[in-house]
């Protein structure tokens, strides 16, 4: 599968990828609106087959949905009622929360594993994610051995137990996840950039062979190009410019809010 970001547009595809299972994702996640959900959460991503349906989709937020948490202070509650010792430095920044997920059968552990590296790939700061479900549901599948239990202070039939089961997973357990680099783009990464280069030009050829290494060696105040790097080698490139002809744009586009892109635009009017 492939995953990008989710979008409103997506909306229908999830209510018919949940309509059969409604009844049971409301017992894992509790009565969910999808299309608050898009609105509110802190990062929305779906899995697609190679036909381009989707057939996963999940939510993050930066605080649990479940439960009586506070969003302000959930972290702290967290300590309160489970043990989180030996989870290091802990806290808002670096952590955040699977609020939904829901994937076909055939593709729930692969859209799982898409979604959280995505996840951990957009977000750099994020080391650990956690995951709440009502304590009277059992972990299910592909969540299972994917994320552990959180260890309990409370009995579980006492009364200061809480309402719900605590689960985590770290960046450095999660299969195969990359820490990207980005810098300035090098002559040297051409060689590593031209295959990924072709493969989403079509035209690329029509540009010269030396393309990249042209793009990336006329670089200047002006002129950026920064490329990102995993293991070693560059495997994106995004050039930058800041030589623009303003005036197509300014007509065609309505940037009074943006002081028609000219600095200093409101002081000088």
């Amino acid at each position: 599968v492939t995953v990008r970001r989710l979008g409103a547009d997506d909306l229908s595809a999830m209510e018919n990828l949940c309509d059969i299972q409604s009844h049971i994702l409301q017992k894992r996640w509790g009565q969910y609106d999808l299309e608050r959900l898009l609105e509110r959460s802190a990062h929305g991503c779906c899995a697609l087959d190679k036909d381009g349906n989707m057939v996963g989709f999940a939510f993050f937020h930066h605080f649990p949905l479940l439960g009586d948490f506070k969003p302000a202070t959930w972290l702290e509650e967290l300590s309160l009622s489970w043990n989180t010792d030996y989870l290091e430095d802990v806290d808002v920044t670096n952590s955040i929360v699977l609020t939904f997920f829901h994937a076909e059968n055939e593709f729930e552990e692969e859209a799982l594993l898409e979604i959280t590296r995505m996840v951990f790939a957009i977000f750099d700061e994020i080391e650990r994610i956690f995951l709440f479900t009502p304590s009277s549901v059992p972990l299910f599948t592909p969540l299972i051995g994917n994320f552990e239990p959180l260890v309990s202070l409370h009995e579980k039939d006492s009364n200061e137990a809480p309402n719900v089961s605590g689960y985590f997973t770290s960046r450095q357990d999660s299969h195969g996840l990359l820490r990207l680099r980005v810098r300035s783009a090098m002559v040297e990464d051409h060689d590593d950039l031209m295959p990924i280069f072709r493969a989403q030009r079509p035209d690329a050829e029509s540009l010269g062979e030396f393309f990249l290494a042209n793009l990336i060696q006329l670089q200047d105040a002006g002129n950026q190009a920064l490329v990102v790097e995993a293991r070693g080698r560059a495997v994106g490139i995004l050039a930058l410019t800041a030589d623009l002809k303003l005036a197509p744009l300014q007509e065609a586009f309505d940037l009074e809010t943006f002081d028609f892109l000219v600095r200093d635009y409101a002081t000088a009017a």
